[in-house]
């Protein structure tokens, strides 16, 4: 072979050479990539929270529930509306569980009491209001009770009937105790056209041996009451106002959340951190106890009807048509989740990350576990 063929092949043989380097290099290129993403896309999994899931507890029958209330992750209350089926009660079912939730059956001394109202504050430890608004207390977990307060009477007044005016019993239907001493009941309120039903207020200092009853200052009948601590509180009415009180409700300061706002649910985990859920799917929060709020949507249309919070980032809300959804990072977003129902939700309460309770009609009851 000539000299001038042998640098011809040298040369050829050293542009493969060069050529597969450059394939090499450029498969190595691609696998890196590769590998990198796979990297980063396993460490996003890891990294993104586990959620939990609903399961069915209870479902199908006529009661409407309105409320659940736990003191731990196996001692719970639901309450609701059966449409006068349970006519001992005037149509009032209070469920309770000692497992969870597994098992749910009526509540001990409910029809013989005619409880239509509950709040516990242990097991064994709680009140109620019965159909005539009387205030009872037990320490055996609703097997037996005892009167602390029998109702005085109000003015009704209601342009319908010729006599316009009557006496009827103070309307006390909703109780909350912040701790085994302090606590507050509340009822009635109602204005429309034609018809006047006045608003009571009272609180307890001492177990609810003595109830003093003081000034109602809301325009309308609330939607809720719920204090943090002895003294600071907040009250909202029923397509009305927000109210904040620092001195166990003697006085209130009306809040300016938004005008025409009509408030469905509230909840607050401290003096400062709070939330209010609405319709369409919108909630406000605030983090001045109530001074300022903060709007935000939630990615839903529907009515929002439960919110409950346990960190000021950790949180969710429940409302029409099966609708549950979490935020992690105290509203900014949310995610929804399902839990396939259909039915209306109407409250919801976690005592930890782990465990949390929905109510709402159909006779539902939703049990969160993770």
């Amino acid at each position: 072979m000539s000299m001038h063929a042998t640098c011809l092949t040298r040369k050829a043989e050293a542009v493969i050479r060069i050529s597969a380097m450059k394939r090499f290099r450029s498969w190595c290129v691609i696998l890196c990539g590769l590998m990198l993403s796979s990297a980063l896309l396993l460490t996003a999994c890891q990294s993104q929270p586990k959620t939990g899931r609903w399961l069915v507890q209870a479902r199908g029958s006529e009661v409407a529930f309105s409320s659940v209330h736990f003191v731990n992750e196996q001692h719970g209350w639901a309450i609701g509306w059966d449409g006068q089926k349970s006519k001992e009660a005037d149509g009032w079912i209070v469920q309770t569980t000692n497992d969870g939730g597994a098992t749910w059956q009526q509540m001990p001394g409910q029809v013989q009491s005619n409880i239509r109202f509950v709040r516990f504050v242990t097991p064994a430890e709680g009140w109620a209001i019965t159909t005539a608004h009387h205030i009872l207390y037990t320490s055996d977990g609703g097997a037996t009770w005892q009167t602390q307060r029998t109702p005085g009477t109000v003015d009704v007044r209601n342009d319908a009937y010729p006599n316009r005016v009557s006496k009827q019993p103070e309307p006390i239907a909703h109780l909350f105790f912040v701790n085994s001493t302090t606590g507050w009941a509340w009822g009635g309120g109602q204005q429309r056209p034609g018809f006047h039903l006045p608003g009571i207020l009272l609180h307890t200092a001492d177990g609810g041996r003595v109830w003093t009853r003081l000034a109602y200052p809301f325009e309308n009948e609330l939607v809720g009451l719920q204090f943090v601590d002895e003294t600071r509180g907040w009250a909202c009415e029923y397509k009305g106002n927000c109210y904040r009180s620092d001195d166990a409700g003697r006085s209130w300061t009306r809040l300016t959340i938004r005008e025409g706002t009509a408030v469905n649910a509230f909840h607050f985990i401290d003096r400062q951190h709070g939330w209010v859920v609405t319709g369409n799917g919108i909630t406000y929060r605030t983090s001045d106890g109530g001074t300022t709020w903060r709007f935000a949507r939630t990615g839903t249309g529907e009515d929002l009807r439960g919110v409950w919070f346990l960190t000021p980032r950790y949180g969710w809300v429940v409302g029409n048509n099966g609708a549950i959804l979490l935020t992690r990072n105290g509203g900014d977003d949310w995610m929804r989740l399902d839990a396939g129902v259909q039915a209306d939700l109407t409250d919801i309460q976690f005592v930890s990350p782990q465990h949390g309770w929905a109510v709402g009609h159909s006779g539902l009851i939703l049990h969160y576990v993770e």
